[in-house]
């Protein structure tokens, strides 16, 4: 298994914007300050809230990352760029209360979307990636209905985006359905499954 660069690069980014207290306030999402500082629009999923929020979206993201960046890197940075454009405009239009907004947790689902869809399609380890997306589409209908982050420490100070997640997912199949990879590459129930057990 060849290291996957570009999912060790932007987890290291994300933990060093983290340590950079000036660099995290100067990316994240804050629709006051978005006329004038427009990347905010685009690199706030590099910062995070708190500790615990960097800990799991790194972790999600890190693992349905290296699965998709494995299986293809075009493919990686399609899926990725596209939840990049689409989640911060998606939020602006969507959610119009929405002051503040960052974290990888919309990439990460978009790159769990993406393996999933690919593992449905292909029927490799079919009925594991349906459980799978069966999770993940629990996990945004239960951030939808209360508005308390899952698994993200101490949330007084921000509250969860589903929407973010939801973008992230259809960008996710979206890239997927689009991007079709070879059948000579890596195949994703393969890579998902039976590469970790050797």
């Amino acid at each position: 298994m060849r290291p996957s660069w570009i999912t060790i690069g932007m987890v290291t980014a994300a933990l060093a914007v983290h340590v950079i207290t000036p660099l995290a306030d100067a990316l994240r999402f804050e629709r006051l300050l978005m006329d004038d500082e427009p990347w905010r629009l685009f690199a706030c999923h590099l910062v995070h809230f708190n500790t615990a929020h960097l800990f799991w979206n790194c972790l999600v993201f890190a693992v349905a990352g290296t699965l998709l960046e494995q299986r293809s890197s075009r493919e990686f940075v399609i899926t990725v760029g596209v939840s990049i454009i689409a989640i911060g405009p998606g939020l602006i239009l969507g959610d119009p209360g929405l002051g503040t907004y960052c974290g990888l947790s919309g990439i990460g689902a978009a790159c769990i979307a993406s393996v999933a869809y690919r593992g449905v399609i292909d029927r490799a380890n079919r009925t594991i990636w349906l459980i799978v997306a069966f999770l993940l589409i629990s996990k945004i209908t239960m951030e939808f209905l209360q508005p308390q982050p899952l698994l993200a420490g101490d949330t007084a100070t921000f509250r969860s985006v589903p929407l973010a997640h939801a973008i992230g997912i259809l960008a996710g199949v979206l890239s997927s359905s689009l991007f079709r990879v070879r059948p000579s590459d890596t195949d994703v129930g393969n890579l998902g499954l039976d590469s970790l057990a050797r």
